[in-house]
């Protein structure tokens, strides 16, 4: 396959230059072993969509993007994908078919070393949960 020539003015050249710094940001990358996502395609393709959310186009990362970047990585992975229909609660794709249920957070405080619980309401069982007393010995 033959490469093609394409004449760039010099704003594109510089989105060029920064798009690519951004895919090359430097980060590490931690997988498990057993995990179904273990794979060379799905790692490279996933990272390099959050490097260009995060790093190129400068926007936190939002539900949206991250499920974004998550079915793609997936399909080029070669797994098959369901995205949930709109308004789904519990889970948001079925990958292979089984459901899962991604989280991303807007919030500006995350740290490393806590972990902030702020969807436990969301849960299916703790909606099945009638009263406090019921909630605190499931909890």
């Amino acid at each position: 396959m033959e490469a093609a020539t394409f004449s760039v003015t010099d704003a594109e050249q510089r989105r060029l230059d920064e798009f690519l710094l951004a895919l090359r940001t430097p980060c590490r990358v931690e997988m498990g072993n057993d995990s179904v996502f273990n794979s060379r395609e799905f790692e490279t393709e996933f990272r390099s969509r959050l490097l260009t959310q995060h790093c190129f186009v400068g926007t936190p990362l939002f539900q949206e993007s991250f499920d974004s970047a998550f079915f793609a990585a997936c399909r080029q992975a070669g797994h098959n994908v369901e995205p949930a229909p709109p308004g789904m609660r519990f889970w948001d794709v079925i990958v292979d078919g089984r459901r899962i249920s991604l989280k991303s957070s807007k919030a500006k405080n995350l740290r490393r070393g806590l972990l902030h619980i702020s969807k436990l309401t969301e849960a299916a069982w703790i909606q099945d949960c009638r009263t406090a007393a019921v909630r605190r010995r499931k909890t």
